[in-house]
């Protein structure tokens, strides 16, 4: 139950939005209500711990605050109690990595996971892979700034289309169709497109959309002259 108490004056002193910084102004009666029991069990442990010099009280305001000794024997030891196990887990890393990793298969020369030739090809894979990303994530925002400012870019429906989309006609080209599609939204006989996912499904009805727009065009020339 002291530790408890002083756990609680501790971090309630260092609350960074406590009107009182470095100090525990709440009731006795609160810390007994967070702990489950009675205020008077709080002041006979508040009592203990300042006996001790863990806690200190001051006498005009009667807040409270940990002490330099409650700090150094209990924040500072948990800390390095925390540490430990992942300073073991470290060394042992290090100790396992000492000597080259070797992969060696049936029929083939011995090969080195850490050599040059596997690290840049490792390195071409991350580049392809980030710059699928960013394309992918410029299809999306077309479309969120011009027609869905809902769409979800986590959404594995959107992304595999824009990846399939991205993949038949290239990147340039997939940006023209969705700026395209997004500009002829409410206009008549536009088919309905505001995700990839129906970019995908009716790039057919965008393409007659497309030829009717270019019939007319022809009409008007045709009337003009």
């Amino acid at each position: 139950m002291e530790y408890c108490v002083a756990d609680c004056i501790y971090h309630l002193s260092n609350n960074p939005r406590s009107k009182v910084l470095g100090w525990c102004y709440s009731s006795k009666e609160n810390i007994a209500k967070f702990l489950g029991t009675s205020s008077v069990t709080i002041f006979n442990n508040i009592d203990k711990l300042i006996e001790k010099g863990l806690v200190e009280k001051d006498n005009e305001t009667k807040y409270l605050q940990t002490t330099k000794k409650w700090y150094e024997n209990v924040i500072v030891s948990d800390y390095k109690e925390t540490l430990e196990p992942i300073k073991k887990l470290n060394k042992g890393i290090k100790k396992l990595y000492t000597e080259p990793l070797r992969n060696f298969i049936p029929d083939h020369k011995e090969t080195l996971y850490n050599s040059n030739k596997d690290n840049n090809i490792n390195k071409d894979s991350n580049k392809n892979l980030q710059s699928k990303i960013a394309g992918i994530n410029d299809i999306l925002e077309i479309f969120y700034e011009q027609v869905n400012p809902t769409i979800n870019f986590g959404n594995k429906t959107s992304r595999d289309a824009t990846s399939f989309l991205i993949k038949k006609f290239g990147l340039e080209q997939t940006k023209r169709l969705a700026m395209f599609s997004c500009s002829v939204q409410g206009k008549e006989y536009a088919p309905t497109i505001t995700t990839p996912y129906q970019l995908k499904e009716k790039l057919a009805s965008l393409k007659i959309y497309t030829d009717r727009l270019k019939s007319k065009d022809k009409e008007k020339e045709i009337k003009i002259l």
